[in-house]
């Protein structure tokens, strides 16, 4: 097989999670499977008996704030969607109305964490929240913080995506999150 990708269209993409400026490859697969058969035993010559070929196109698209496919889909030889996936991971920043706070306001300490992470900035008096995505895109902690104390210890070492909250859903910050031990 042989897949050829090319950069062919850049432009806003919704999901679900948000919405994000991002580039889209396109990701053609030329597959051709060949079926022989050796029609006697005692003559060594295989013959050529069906040639399928397949051909699957894919689409990806990319944003600046992610370091994975923030959407995939794909289609079948035939033309039809077969699959769609898309990051659960809300972008970093986003089209439309913009926080007033930057993320320079909150930083982390220490870097890389070990069992815990101190996080620098955040507001006690709001019901602030926190989740921690793998790399990957999944939810691997989600816990409301009653201190400026975040514990890692239960996190396998990693790059992980920090995303602090208030309860009303403002002031939406991500940082960078390593766990080393």
């Amino acid at each position: 097989g042989h897949v050829f990708d090319t950069t062919d269209a850049y432009g806003t993409l919704i999901t679900p999670t948000g919405t994000y400026q991002a580039l889209r490859v396109k990701s053609v697969d030329f597959t051709t499977d060949v079926i022989e058969v050796q029609l006697s035993e005692f003559v060594p010559i295989w013959t050529n008996f069906a040639t399928v070929v397949d051909t699957s196109v894919s689409y990806s698209w990319h944003a600046k704030e992610e370091m994975l496919a923030i959407a995939e889909m794909s289609f079948d030889s035939i033309g039809n969607p077969s699959r769609f996936v898309y990051s659960t991971v809300a972008p970093v920043s986003s089209v439309g109305i913009v926080n007033e706070r930057s993320q320079a306001d909150i930083s982390l300490y220490p870097q890389p964490a070990q069992n815990e992470v101190f996080v620098n900035g955040l507001n006690l008096a709001a019901n602030n929240y926190a989740e921690i995505y793998s790399m990957d895109g999944r939810l691997v902690k989600n816990e409301r913080l009653f201190s400026n104390r975040i514990s890692t210890s239960e996190l396998p070492c990693g790059i992980y995506l920090l995303r602090l909250e208030t309860q009303n859903g403002e002031a939406r910050q991500q940082v960078k999150l390593v766990v080393r031990r």
